[in-house]
């Protein structure tokens, strides 16, 4: 019997970092145009402010997917896709909310 859960980690680990600094890198290139907005006349505290905010969020976020790492068996295809599929599912609403959330 094959267990197939290191390809569900592996797969997981790094699916968890491309979601992570793509929504970074997005959220950062977006929050700008606000932040610029909200404080016009101090250019630099907003890029400061903006930096600190995608440092936060990607602390937060990749230490909350490899805390999600943890998973059971998968003694075959099927189960492991299950199990990837519901760990991918948990750290997408988790980003979600915590996106809402700081809106």
């Amino acid at each position: 019997m094959t267990d197939y859960l290191v390809l569900v980690y592996a797969t997981y680990l790094v699916t968890t970092i491309v979601l992570c600094t793509w929504l970074a890198r997005t959220l950062f290139r977006n929050g700008a145009v606000f932040l610029r907005d909200v404080l016009p006349d101090r250019p630099d505290l907003a890029d400061a402010v903006n930096h600190l905010l995608v440092t936060g969020f990607a602390m937060l976020n990749l230490g909350y997917g490899f805390f999600l790492l943890k998973g059971g068996r998968a003694a075959d295809g099927t189960t492991a896709f299950e199990v990837l599929a519901n760990k991918l599912g948990i750290l997408l609403v988790s980003l979600a909310v915590v996106h809402f959330a700081n809106l």
